[in-house]
């Protein structure tokens, strides 16, 4: 790019890459704390796990960056783009994002991890046809219920990765159609559960989620992060234990899981507009910055924090040396997804939803 008015290079970034460090190493010092109270030998096994996931960030932080990575005239054209009139301006507006779980590498596993599920293990793109018309399906019976409103932002988060694998912008597409199926019948599974049964397997930050739709008792906006949470920080560590986290020759595959942010970017642009406009109007009333889709960009980040933890979460489940080990780091994922849903619940309690559901009302008599 010319004209950059900020070229990142290996020095300047390293800070940055230090900063998130911390941040997935606090995650993992509060899985280390409680696992340690459980058992001193998950706290020992923890620890080296830990320390070498660090060392192995520390020595290739430079590497990763060492073309210098030059977003400074995204930056620029993002700050200047409400104010360009040109056609191209208009073409692509996503919110700035850089794509920092790209710099952080996968924990060294050389020994291949095979899927334990069946959903689509050939890797059809049909496979993902068949996820969408099943959530279309299931959105569409919702009407106005306050699980809609989660089920829309799922469904058209689904529709955009179809648009985005055909552009062959993934290593392994096949890998990816297989990692679409199975996320998609994770959720399946807990609505189903809750709903067309007695709920016992319903995973509790499922439960949280789907009581409070029941209840009413949050905004839509809080319907969409209950359903995230459930879906990434508790399904997410699950989903990737089972369908292996490196390739038959002991590559990792954490490069496509985390260009599944690219395009999870490129939805946040539009998505909530859609799901205020049916169900919820509050969902407008975020952090609105003129000029700037700032509100977007705290975001996709939250989110992309989130399938970071779930990548590291997972790489504790398949170095778990025990069974009980592993089954100690799965109680520890419910839990500390469990916690989160009660505090998004809190965070977006509200008194009535009566003017949520006259307006969705209004909506689907006119669809």
């Amino acid at each position: 790019m010319s004209g950059s008015i900020l070229r990142v290079t290996p020095r300047r970034m390293l800070p940055l890459m230090r900063r998130f460090r911390a941040t997935l190493a606090a995650t993992a010092a509060a899985a280390l704390a409680l696992s340690t109270l459980a058992s001193p030998a998950l706290g020992l096994s923890l620890t080296g796990t830990l320390d070498s996931l660090v060392s192995t960030i520390e020595a290739e932080a430079d590497a990763a960056v060492a073309d210098a990575v030059d977003w400074g005239d995204a930056w620029a054209a993002h700050v200047t783009a409400p104010f360009d009139g040109s056609d191209e301006a208009g073409r692509y507006d996503d919110p700035f994002f850089l794509n920092w779980a790209t710099f952080l590498p996968a924990y060294p596993m050389t020994d291949y991890t095979p899927s334990t599920e069946n959903e689509c293990t050939p890797g059809n793109i049909q496979c993902v046809d068949n996820v969408i018309r099943e959530m279309t399906k299931r959105y569409e019976r919702l009407g106005c219920d306050h699980n809609a409103v989660f089920a829309l932002v799922y469904l058209r988060t689904t529709e955009e990765y179809k648009r985005y694998w055909e552009t062959g912008a993934f290593d392994d597409p096949t890998w990816l159609n297989h990692y679409d199926a199975v996320f998609g019948q994770f959720y399946f599974d807990a609505y189903d559960d809750w709903y067309g049964k007695d709920g016992a397997a319903t995973p509790p930050a499922w439960r949280i989620a789907f009581h409070a739709a029941d209840t009413r008792e949050v905004t839509g906006m809080g319907n969409i992060f209950l359903g995230m949470n459930g879906h990434i920080r508790r399904d997410l560590p699950f989903v990737l234990e089972a369908i292996g986290l490196t390739n038959e020759d002991g590559t990792t595959r954490k490069a496509d899981h985390d260009r599944v942010n690219e395009f999870l970017n490129h939805v946040s642009t539009y998505v909530m507009d859609e799901a205020a406009a049916h169900h919820d109007p509050s969902i407008d009333d975020g952090i609105d910055v003129p000029y700037t889709t700032v509100d977007q960009t705290a975001s996709i980040h939250a989110i992309v924090e989130w399938r970071e933890e779930a990548w590291r979460k997972a790489e504790m489940l398949l170095n778990a040396s025990t069974p009980e080990e592993r089954d100690r780091i799965a109680a520890w994922i419910e839990n500390e997804a469990a916690a989160s849903a009660l505090a998004i619940r809190h965070l977006f309690t509200q008194d009535s939803s009566e003017i949520r559901d006259a307006h969705c009302g209004a909506w689907l008599a006119g669809t």
